[in-house]
């Protein structure tokens, strides 16, 4: 018992096959847009992603021409997945800390990972 595309599809013959190419290359084509919609919100995702940094108040003015942005309901100075995070290296935070060495990763406080 197998698929009856003839059926499904409403043509006999060579038509059948030109309907059966034109459906699978629909389904390649639709899969093809529904894997581009979901990289595109990952990267919406990423770029709107809040990066929250210790920034002082007397140094507020610093990040903000740096490009952070203030949290009015969280009270912090943040960056945003699609800048340069090392801009904002002065107030990140360090209990987060990661050095690689020789390809692994080790917590600065804690040492190697296992």
């Amino acid at each position: 018992m197998g698929i009856d595309w003839e059926e499904i599809l409403g043509a006999e013959g060579e038509d059948l096959q030109d309907a059966y190419d034109s459906a699978v290359w629909d389904a390649t084509a639709y899969e093809r847009k529904a894997e581009e919609r979901a990289k595109q919100a990952a990267r919406n995702r990423i770029k709107n992603e809040k990066h929250y940094i210790d920034c002082p108040f007397e140094e507020k003015n610093e990040a903000k021409a740096l490009g952070a942005k203030w949290d009015p309901d969280k009270k912090k100075w943040y960056y945003t997945g699609d800048m340069d995070p090392m801009k904002f290296k002065k107030w990140t935070n360090n209990k987060k800390k990661f050095i690689i060495i020789a390809g692994g990763k080790v917590n600065a406080k804690k040492g190697p990972k296992s």
